[in-house]
């Protein structure tokens, strides 16, 4: 359950700058 959490919150981590990258 913790691995699995974690593992969101990498990718959210990896996609929030992209996409606000994208954004701009």
């Amino acid at each position: 359950e913790l691995q699995a959490v974690m593992t969101t919150l990498k990718n959210y981590d990896f996609d929030f700058p992209l996409s606000f990258t994208n954004f701009r």
